[in-house]
């Protein structure tokens, strides 16, 4: 009896997994071939752990690994995800969160520390492209009434998880999450046209919207949009299931809502990202963006250019692409719809305007048409259905798409450099035979049942083989051995920087890493830092930054770059370590200056003359209004506002003997603007350079800022190169000049005829005397620092008659401060700075940051998910209870 029932469950099981594999063997079959394509690469192209090569590079590198290091320290200490100090100042770490953090993938990435962090990320991008090629495949098996699995599927499943988009972008790893669930969300989609089923579509998308609401943003104008592809009875019909559309998407976002709404807060409150100019501009990219559909072409990791694309998904796609519109199985409304989308797409691809929308109304930065895996989607549903329908085409049709897939190829290559991973004449020779070649198989393919039968299988395996090999070579081409080499740079770096944690100083205090190996070096290292890379960052606090001289430019503000910052910064700003050897800081003043540590090529210098993170100032300080980016003047205005002591800096202003060789150039009177007109026309299009030369008439300390856009920038000192390159907006120190010495500042301009330069030049002198005065009058009454957490801070103040206490957090209204038990507003000074005002006295200070809306977001949050689930168990007790209701 026991043997007879143990018998029928293991057959049962047995047919279990039986009927699962016959059901879903498509996308099994693309997720198994997916997973050995990458772990062959892998291993081959020496991608770490089986190498020194890695995936991870560009803003993989320098700014979602510092992000991935911080939020793993987060973790093990048991902070608060609301706020980091060790990023910006201080910056609202939950945007950060949910911006680039949030995913169930990368619990991964906490198993490994910031040294092999790098391994776990690859790790990580891998899975998601694994996951990408079943999601789509169970989504093309499922898409109508009957589940199909065919060989067709595999080769669009591995067409969308190695096509161009993914190979190019898996750097930036937070967006795959929804790439990945998009197929699902469309999916959820359909069973509500088709079934009157939300559950689906509302997990899917409410899980994009978690993952990354930035790329969840661009799905849902794309659900607009290809809601209407869909067929309905008559209007009413069409109204009831986009209010069913609209309520589950809505009911999605408010489920979401502990993400969303703190996010649209953030943003509202002062995003760093681009606004849009208001410019309506055509690229003109159409030959480069049908080029890119073409195999061996090189993915396009970061572009200045907004035209660029990758669209990649397979050169039979592109075909079948132009062969959709004669399949004769597909409604003609659905049809023309589709079309009319992927037209739209291309359109937006090529079109400001529509490019700004597309991107949540913000200017794409350095990574072009983010929403183009939405192209490739389209592409691929409307060719697995050409595909499966290709018997039902007139050969006319199939030889009238064969003639424009040859003209194609060779119209790109008269327009555009077809260059890809390989030569160029070599990408369109392999276009043109590919091309002809899966024409020519799709012409046998009509001869009969059986033929149609071999050639789709032929189709689909040389589809396989060529996105595989297209992948590869552009996964390759994108590997890089120079990361872990830095990697193992900044590793002997910990070396120094355990050295000053392991003082175990209580008092809050920042330190910097002067010539950094990567932007947000310091958030890797989970210290507290100035300078940040970030798109989560608050315009207010970059510009106030930058008009004090600091590097700062949308998404980013660099306080340590190859420029050695002003010492009145690092003591206003309370950088009290600076790791790396400075010569520049030893030169101005050994005794404000001091190197503490200096081991196996690591250096610490210690500013004794550093102030703390608040301090009490006139109120005057209120007044402050920075002058253009004149950052000498503006620290000078700080100086005077807050102490009414003189600032430190003296503005000087030359005689420049000035010379151009294509304009005239002067120095206007009424602004001080250095002016160009009459331009030379034989000059045009040619890189043109302006010098200016002065004698210097004091020794002193000088300091040079330029406010403009140049291609290069030298300065020579007595004819000997000083400095060069990027050296605008930022209070650039020239060091030590002696009385006599010949200064030649040369800026470099590419010539327009039509153009006008008019751009400032300001020239100043350091007084550290004059700096000391100020910060001593500064360090009379500071804010003492008792006890500090991740998002929190206690401190007493003196307050003098006439003062308000100043610190140097970037302002945000999401801070609650309390003094004396009591809450009070804070104010906004010098731009970005949060100040109290208090009454004259000693005052203890309390703050506490709480991202706005997250409570709010929440309880919507709890709230929403209860409605779901009362939804759910209403939906299956009615199904129970309809067969008993028949019976009476």
């Amino acid at each position: 009896m026991n043997k007879t029932k143990k018998t029928e469950i293991v057959e049962d099981s047995n047919t279990g997994i039986r009927h699962f594999i016959t059901c879903n063997w498509s996308w099994i079959i693309a997720m198994v071939i997916t997973t050995i394509t990458l772990l062959l690469f892998m291993i081959l192209a020496r991608i770490a752990p089986f190498g020194n090569n890695t995936l991870i590079k560009h803003d993989g590198f320098i700014q979602y690994l510092p992000f991935f290091s911080e939020f793993r320290y987060k973790l093990i200490n048991g902070e608060s995800l609301f706020y980091s100090w060790n990023m910006g100042c201080g910056m609202d770490f939950y945007l950060v969160l949910t911006y680039y953090l949030i995913s169930p993938f990368n619990a991964i990435i906490l198993l490994f520390d910031e040294s092999s962090m790098v391994v776990g990320m690859t790790i990580v991008i891998c899975l998601k492209i694994i996951f990408s090629s079943g999601t789509i495949g169970f989504y093309l098996s499922r898409k109508e009434k009957e589940v199909k699995n065919d060989i067709v599927i595999i080769a669009m499943s591995i067409a969308y998880a190695f096509s161009g988009y993914i190979c190019a972008y898996y750097i930036n790893l937070m967006w795959l999450d929804s790439i990945l669930i998009f197929p699902l969300i469309i999916l959820g989609l359909n069973k509500i046209i088709n079934e009157g089923k939300v559950v689906l579509y509302i997990v899917t998308l409410f899980f994009s919207m978690i993952c990354n609401y930035y790329f969840s943003f661009m799905i849902c104008i794309f659900l607009i949009l290809y809601f209407f592809t869909y067929r309905f009875e008559n209007v009413k019909t069409l109204f009831k299931k986009l209010l069913t559309f609209a309520a589950s998407s809505l009911l999605a976002a408010c489920m979401a809502g502990i993400v969303l709404l703190p996010a649209v807060m953030g943003i509202i409150n002062g995003s760093s990202e681009s606004a849009y100019s208001g410019n309506f501009e055509w690229y003109g990219n159409i030959a480069n963006l049908i080029k890119t559909q073409y195999m061996l072409t090189a993915p396009v990791i970061q572009s200045q250019f907004s035209g660029d694309a990758n669209l990649y998904a397979g050169v039979l796609n592109l075909i079948l692409l132009l062969l959709y519109p004669f399949v004769k199985g597909v409604n003609v409304k659905e049809k023309v719809i589709r079309i009319a989308i992927v037209l739209f797409l291309f359109i937006s691809m090529n079109n400001s305007i529509l490019n700004y929308i597309w991107h949540g109304f913000h200017v794409q930065r350095g990574v072009p048409n983010r929403f183009a895996i939405f192209f490739i989607f389209m592409i691929i549903e409307m060719g697995y259905e050409t595909l499966l329908n290709l018997k039902n085409i007139n050969l006319k049709f199939v030889i009238l798409v064969g003639t424009i897939a040859f003209i194609l190829p060779v119209y790109v290559y008269l327009i555009v450099d077809f260059r890809g991973v390989v030569d160029s004449k070599i990408m369109f020779l392999l276009a043109i035979f590919s091309s002809l070649l899966y024409v020519s198989i799709m012409c046998i393919a009509l001869y009969n049942e059986n033929t149609y039968m071999y050639c789709k299988y032929i189709l689909s395996i040389l589809t396989i083989i060529e996105v595989i090999i297209t992948a590869t070579m552009g996964l390759n081409f994108n590997k890089s051995k120079i990361i872990m080499s830095a990697i193992d740079d900044m590793a002997r770096r910990k070396q120094s920087i355990e050295f000053i944690k392991n003082k175990k100083e209580s008092d809050f205090y920042r330190e910097e890493i002067s010539h950094t190996t990567i932007d947000n070096e310091t958030t890797y290292f989970n210290i507290h830092g100035v300078g940040v890379f970030s798109s989560t960052i608050s315009n207010d606090v970059l510009d106030t930054l930058g008009k004090l001289g600091v590097k700062a430019g949308s998404p980013s503000y660099y306080y340590y770059s190859r420029i050695t910052p002003s010492p009145f910064t690092d003591d206003i700003l309370g950088v009290r370590y600076i790791h790396s050897n400075d010569s520049g800081r030893l030169e101005r003043s050994e005794a404000k200056y001091e190197i503490i540590y200096d081991e196996n090529g690591n250096t610490v210098i210690e500013n004794k003359d550093v102030l703390p993170i608040g301090y009490a100032v006139n109120k005057e300080l209120e007044y402050y209004s920075a002058t253009d980016f004149d950052a000498a003047y503006n620290m000078n205005l700080f100086s005077v506002l807050s102490t009414e002591i003189e600032g430190p800096y003296e503005i000087i202003n030359p005689d420049y003997d000035i010379s151009s060789d294509f304009c005239n150039a002067y120095i206007d009177e009424e602004s001080g603007y250095l002016i160009c007109d009459n331009f030379d026309d034989n000059k045009n299009g040619e890189y043109a350079s302006i010098i200016m030369s002065t004698i210097i008439d004091n020794t002193g300390d000088y300091s040079l800022y330029f406010e403009g856009n140049f291609t290069g920038i030298n300065i020579l000192v007595n004819d000997e190169a000083r400095m060069s390159g990027d050296l605008e907006y930022q209070l650039n120190n020239i060091g030590k000049l002696e009385k006599g010495d010949k200064l030649d500042i040369e800026l470099v301009v590419p010539y327009d005829k039509s153009g006008y330069y008019s751009f400032p030049v300001y020239f100043s002198r350091y007084d550290h005397d004059k700096e000391m005065a100020v910060v001593e009058k500064l360090s009379e009454n500071p804010f003492n620092v008792t006890e500090y957490d991740s998002n929190s801070i206690i401190g007493n103040v003196n307050i003098g008659a006439g003062q308000m206490l100043m610190t140097t957090i970037p302002y945000s209204e999401n801070w609650a401060v309390n003094v004396d038990g009591k809450k009070v507003e804070t104010v906004k000074l010098m731009g970005g700075f949060l100040g109290v005002e208090m009454s004259e006295g000693d005052h203890k200070i309390e703050m506490k940051y709480t991202p706005k809306a997250f409570w709010f977001g929440l309880i919507l949050c709890i709230v929403s998910w209860i409605m779901l689930l009362l939804y759910v168990g209403v939906a299956k007790y009615g199904k129970r209870t309809k067969p008993e209701l028949r019976k009476s």
